[in-house]
């Protein structure tokens, strides 16, 4: 609820959606033989599910299948516009090349002088 309430504050609608099926459903269990699958009573707190959408003013959602899920998720692409801000990129070029070449040159040109006309005779 804290999270809703924060979610409230900053203008952010939230959509809540509970996952599993009515009754009961297949749940993993590790046994000293190995993963055994056992029927597990499925528990959905709806009504804080329900009471958090509501807070933010969004909507809450049961999926009991698959294909009920991708049609939850459509609705809430439907129901969700918002702008989204392009931001502008400026192509940018590099000027170091000219003076590294430069410096590439004085630099052989050194080497080169002091090895034929500015040698020191021992």
């Amino acid at each position: 609820m804290t999270a809703a309430e924060i979610a409230k504050t900053f203008g952010i609608r939230v959509y809540t959606v509970g996952v599993g099926s009515i009754g009961t459903a297949p749940y993993p269990v590790q046994t000293p033989f190995g993963i055994e699958l056992r029927d597990m009573e499925v528990k959905i707190d709806e009504g804080l599910l329900t009471e958090m959408a509501d807070i933010t003013g969004g909507k809450y959602f049961r999926a009991t299948s698959n294909k009920k899920l991708e049609e939850i998720y459509k609705e809430i692409d439907a129901l969700e516009k918002s702008k989204i801000d392009v931001k502008q990129y400026s192509r940018k070029s590099e000027e170091f090349l000219p003076f590294a070449i430069l410096g590439a040159l004085f630099l052989i040109a050194g080497i080169v002088l002091r090895t034929t006309i500015f040698r020191n005779i021992p």
